[in-house]
């Protein structure tokens, strides 16, 4: 006798870029409310030193990779605390990039 088990479907297991209550953000080390220590200095920096660019900003604070810093830009971006004021060419590739400034 071929037999096929019904699992119930979990209303909450649902992918991670939708809702998800409060005990599963916590489970993920993830908080709304705070920023991570990367993202601070960043935006820390922009508000000492102005609007600049990613690379400028990545020389500033002196990390060593511009992944370090646009991931960030990104989420204080999306976040509403750093917006992209214009386009300025970047020094060492010569191409136009975005100039961040505080929000």
């Amino acid at each position: 006798m071929d037999t096929q088990l019904e699992l119930p479907v979990n209303p909450l297991r649902r992918h991670a870029t939708h809702e998800m209550r409060t005990p599963s953000l916590e489970a993920h080390g993830l908080n709304r409310n705070a920023l991570g220590s990367r993202s601070l200095n960043v935006l820390a920096w922009l508000k000492a030193n102005g609007p600049a660019t990613a690379r400028q900003i990545v020389d500033g604070i002196g990390f060593k990779d511009m992944n370090c810093v646009r991931p960030r830009l990104t989420e204080l971006r999306k976040l509403g605390l750093v917006r992209e004021q214009e386009k300025a060419k970047d020094q060492l590739t010569g191409i136009n990039v975005f100039v961040y400034a505080c929000a």
